[in-house]
């Protein structure tokens, strides 16, 4: 059993707010609580009863997996257990229960909550994956921190961080337009930051030293292939593209265009733009410069 205490309690509607789809959850029952912040998670492969008192621990997460051996023995001895801890539980309890590995809560279980207005979400990730995320996901609504995937470059005073399949070209593009004069600040991964003043600041992630990948070259630093007046330490992050090979056919996502569609990080929401990655060695910059000028205007 994993036992991890947060930082800074908040509830269950602050922490799934935007986090559903992220949490691969696909069902939800019980109540929602007393309104109490959470203060901790654990994670528990309820191997046995003795660990059914974890599932009761006040504004508690509790992370259970289908696959358990306890479920194992039948639905009617689980269900009897957990009804007897629920119903002896005063005032009701304000936790959570997730249970990993499936998309589907079983009647047994949302039976056996009876009044205790614990909430019950099934996830389709297993336990690890789910912890993990949940642990991103909580870092990112208590600390306001996240990474994202992706480069991130600064182009006429704009921050852009650009995403897409390895291999799109990302690094390829962000190099082109450092050499038509915009400024570089991370390869790969971008530490993000949501501060005061309500917007995101995006860095190099894990290193000093900021580092990138050049084909033919390998892991390389920023200095090595660039002028030092070309990097920026960091970034305000205004917009993301996205290096796709076919645009979508939507027509609020027409290539390098600002559309409609738009990505919640944190609160924050921005703007995102599809930019066809070319099939030959070439890269789409001015492409994206156009856009850059497009947002430029459209905020005036």
């Amino acid at each position: 059993m994993v036992l991890v205490t947060l930082e800074k309690a908040l509830t269950f509607q602050e922490l799934l707010a935007n986090g559903v789809a992220r949490l691969g959850i696909r069902q939800y029952a019980g109540g929602i609580g007393t309104g109490e912040p959470l203060i901790r998670f654990c994670s528990t492969g309820l191997n046995n009863p003795a660990d059914l008192p974890f599932l009761t621990l006040l504004n508690t997460i509790c992370i259970i997996s289908l696959r358990s051996p306890l479920f194992f023995e039948g639905e009617l001895s689980v269900s009897l257990q957990l009804s007897r801890y629920f119903s002896g539980i005063h005032p009701p309890v304000n936790s959570c229960l997730a249970l990993t590995d499936t998309g589907h809560i079983p009647e047994f279980l949302i039976h056996s909550l009876g009044n205790s207005q614990m909430f019950l979400f099934a996830s389709i990730y297993d336990e690890h994956l789910l912890e993990s995320r949940l642990i991103g996901l909580i870092r990112e609504k208590t600390e306001l921190r996240t990474t994202l995937s992706g480069g991130l470059v600064n182009i006429e005073g704009m921050g852009v961080v650009i995403t897409g399949e390895s291999g799109s070209g990302k690094t390829s593009c962000a190099l082109e337009l450092v050499r038509r004069g915009h400024r570089w600040v991370a390869d790969d991964v971008v530490a993000v930051e949501k501060r005061n003043d309500g917007l995101l600041y995006g860095r190099s992630h894990g290193f000093e030293t900021s580092l990138l990948e050049v084909k033919g070259w390998g892991i390389v630093r920023a200095e090595d292939v660039m002028a030092p007046s070309s990097i920026m330490s960091e970034s305000r992050i205004d917009c993301i593209m996205e290096m796709v090979e076919e645009v979508n056919a939507d027509k609020n996502r027409e290539s390098g265009k600002p559309s409609k569609v738009l990505k919640n990080i944190m609160g924050v929401d921005l703007p995102c733009v599809s930019i066809r990655a070319s099939r030959d060695a070439s890269c789409p910059v001015a492409e994206m410069e156009s856009c850059i000028r497009t947002l430029q205007r459209l905020r005036r």
